[in-house]
Parts: C-alpha cells; structure tokens; sequence
C-alpha cells in the first residue's frame, strides 16, 4: 500500500526516483498521476452527500460532469443528496471510483477492490474494472486474484519477498 500511496501522491518516496512514460516525476506530478481507492473507501468519505463527496477539492463541477461520473461507474439512478453511507458496500466502492475518475488521473490503483463483497457484488465490480480498462491504466493489488485475473493484461506475484510476473 505504501507503493500505492508514493505513486497517489499521498506519501514521500524516501530514496530513489520515479518515471512515468520515461518522465522524471515530481511530488506535484505524482498527486496528479495517480488517483487511489482505497480497500474500505467508506472510512475516507468526507462528504454528506454524493454531490459533496465528488465536489470535495473541484467545487467547479457542473451538474453533468458529475453525472457523467456516476454515470460512468453504474451509480446514475442515485440522488445527488443521497449520504454515502447510507450506500452498500460495493455502490460506495463504485462512488469511491467516481471520485477519482472526476480528477482524471493516468494511473488509477485498487487496494483489494472486491474485499468484504458478495460474489455478485464481486461480479459486478469486475464487470466495471474491464470497461474502466478499456480507457484508463488500472493497478490493482488484491490477496484473491481468482476474479481479476481474466480481466488482467499482466498480473505480478509476490512470492517470499520476490516480485515474478506470471502474466
């Protein structure tokens, strides 16, 4: 997870450095490259409602970006006022997703996305993650690959402290 939150821009790389697209990047170019979900997003939700969780930090939106977010993870048919807790697990996993999809990032990371869900609920997630792939880099890190996998165009293992590539 801390790999994850470096490349959100969420912690400080302590040594070395970082490229993207063979780009050094800076602490301000990582905010911008990543945008992560965390894997129970409904203990980070700051907002009352739906329309306040996506606005956090881009109170500019128009009414249909925001749609379009929602729109985009399956979520449409929700009320702008609605709470996010008052969501099941996977739909705030879906709004956890239209956050970041609002501030456009090139690299989007899961940490364990179908933890805690139901297997259609799982399903359903993965459905998601195979049209969001066809638009945006996914790096999704999770213990269960067995859904993942056939949506996978690499998967990597970490066996004993050593990182293999099994795709």
């Amino acid at each position: 997870l801390l790999k994850q939150k470096i490349l959100a821009g969420l912690a400080q790389c302590s040594k070395g450095e970082i490229y993207w697209r063979e780009q050094k990047l800076t602490s301000e170019h990582l905010q911008q490259l990543g945008g992560l979900v965390f894997q129970f997003p409904e203990r980070h939700f700051c907002g009352g409602t739906i329309l306040e969780e996506l606005r956090l930090g881009h109170p500019e939106l128009r009414p249909e970006q925001i749609s379009s977010a929602l729109e985009e993870v399956g979520l449409q048919h929700l009320s702008f006022n609605t709470s996010p807790q008052a969501l099941s697990g996977g739909q705030q996993r879906r709004l956890a997703l239209a956050v970041q999809l609002i501030r456009q990032p090139h690299l989007l990371m899961l940490d364990e996305p179908t933890a805690g869900l139901d297997w259609s609920i799982r399903k359903q997630l993965v459905s998601l993650l195979a049209k969001l792939k066809n638009h945006w880099s996914l790096l999704v890190v999770t213990h269960d690959a067995s859904d993942l996998l056939p949506i996978a165009d690499k998967c990597w293992t970490l066996d004993q402290g050593n990182l293999e590539c099994r795709i």
